[in-house]
């Protein structure tokens, strides 16, 4: 029985490196996930242009969590105004992943523009 060794050409070649470089990089990614630390999670919020609509002013919020922990039920009061000249505006998200982001809006009777708008995390839970 004669065993014939056959040359691979250019393009096994480059298919090959190409998977082994995907293959190295995959992993790569797996083993820095599975290192990284648990961090809890940390809340920055932005608020983006007022828009008027027909009877309120709606502000778009983004939410971002830096922290690797997922937040659940998060809850967000606004504030504009001060005394009893206040108003609030609250928004609730059910579930806000580590290393992620998710929008909502809020409103408010009077036009926000030029005011301070307050904003307080309520609370959330862990799961």
């Amino acid at each position: 029985m004669e065993k014939r060794k056959e040359k691979r050409n250019w393009l096994e070649w480059t298919v090959t490196i190409i998977s082994t470089v995907i293959v190295v990089f995959v992993i790569g990614i797996l083993i820095a996930q599975l290192a990284e630390k648990e961090t809890p999670p940390e809340f920055h919020i932005s608020l983006g242009k007022t828009v008027s609509r027909n009877d309120h002013f709606s502000i778009p919020v983004t939410v971002k969590n830096s922290g690797s922990l997922t937040a659940q039920n998060l809850n967000i009061e606004f504030s504009m105004g001060e005394g009893e000249q206040t108003e609030k505006s609250m928004l609730e998200f059910d579930f806000l992943p580590g290393k992620s982001q998710v929008k909502g809006w809020i409103s408010f009777s009077k036009n926000p523009d030029g005011q301070t708008i307050n904003r307080h995390i309520l609370g959330y839970t862990a799961p």
